[in-house]
């Protein structure tokens, strides 16, 4: 209910923030290096990966065209908070579509093609169909993941980033947890 909606203004507010936080990266580069912008300079907001920046605006982005669809829009009786809504929501999805393309992450302009398909079907589709669309893409989606991974290494180093970080905050708890920090 309403803690709902505040949450996923939280992460859509989030998302925005960190969009113009990715704009300021370009407006810096292109104040002190130009040629950076050419040579596909990776933008990647707070995030030091441009695949998790884009992970971070792919929820906003799917939350965010949720609330402007019509769907959900037929809750809301007042024409005048319908039509805000409407443009806000479209103005942040602007946003944020924006900084993800300019991140030149490709799974993360993969993903984004593939999120917009997904959100179109939603409103389209008879329910049944979705249904069945997205569990075949689930499917599809973890054998295309294992194939990826035993097949091609380079893909091992997204793993070497989650082992990683789990090191580190592990090393943290245990820090913690004995009194050394």
């Amino acid at each position: 209910p309403r803690n709902v909606h505040l949450i996923i203004l939280a992460i859509v507010s989030s998302g925005i923030v960190q969009s113009f936080m990715a704009f300021s990266q370009i407006y810096s580069f292109a104040q002190s290096n130009p040629s950076k912008l050419t040579e596909g300079i990776w933008i990647n907001g707070y995030y030091g990966q441009a695949n998790f920046f884009s992970s971070h605006l792919f929820i906003a982005i799917i939350l965010c065209a949720y609330y402007i669809s019509p769907k959900a829009l037929k809750s809301i009786k007042d024409k005048k908070q319908r039509r805000s809504i409407t443009f806000l929501g479209a103005i942040s999805l602007v946003v944020l579509i924006t900084a993800t393309i300019l991140s030149y992450s490709e799974w993360g302009i993969i993903s984004l093609v593939v999120a917009i398909i997904f959100i179109l079907s939603f409103e389209l589709l008879p329910k049944k169909i979705f249904k069945l669309i997205s569990l075949l893409s689930i499917v599809a989606l973890i054998i295309v993941s294992l194939i990826l991974y035993n097949y091609f290494p380079r893909y091992e180093l997204r793993i070497d980033i989650w082992q990683k970080i789990q090191e580190i905050f592990s090393n943290l708890y245990e820090s913690r947890k004995y009194g050394n920090l």
